[in-house]
């Protein structure tokens, strides 16, 4: 029972999704967890995370109260090993972009105007990107992959 939890676990989808237009921005991970990041009154920014039906809430920026403090022990000094870039291209490129959309005024029209050919180049290849002269500025972010290709790919070298 538990290898079918965990076996199912691998290949649950996961979901970053941003966008700064209508303030979202959640990570959900299949349909069993979601964690939003909300701001708050008192608190400036909590995380709401849901969990099969149950719902909490963290705030990150509250001050812990002073506790005992802990004896600092030395660590050994181990050799690191290097991260390779061609694995960290591999596991980037296990993540599928679902929606890329960037709009962006500077405020300054001669710096828009230059901008405004590297963007149309981008819009017309690679993503949704656009240079406006309103005043308008907003990024919608979705990114999804699954936890067995992001292993698959940090494994595979």
């Amino acid at each position: 029972m538990l290898f079918l939890f965990v076996t199912m676990l691998l290949f649950i989808p996961l979901q970053l999704y941003i966008n700064t237009a209508t303030n979202d921005y959640f990570i959900r991970v299949g349909h069993l967890a979601r964690g939003f990041l909300e701001a708050d009154d008192k608190e400036i920014i909590q995380f709401r995370i849901r969990v099969i039906g149950y719902q909490f809430y963290l705030y990150p920026l509250r001050m812990k109260s002073p506790g005992k403090k802990k004896k600092k022990i030395p660590k050994k000094t181990t050799r690191r090993r290097k991260f390779e870039a061609r694995k960290l291209v591999r596991i980037l490129m296990a993540f599928k972009i679902n929606r890329f959309d960037l709009s962006i005024d500077t405020g300054n029209y001669v710096t828009n105007a230059q901008l405004y050919p590297f963007f149309g180049f981008v819009n017309h290849h690679f993503a949704k990107c656009q240079i406006n002269f309103e005043g308008i500025n907003y990024l919608i972010f979705d990114v999804r992959s699954r936890p067995f290709t992001v292993l698959k790919a940090f494994i595979n070298h």
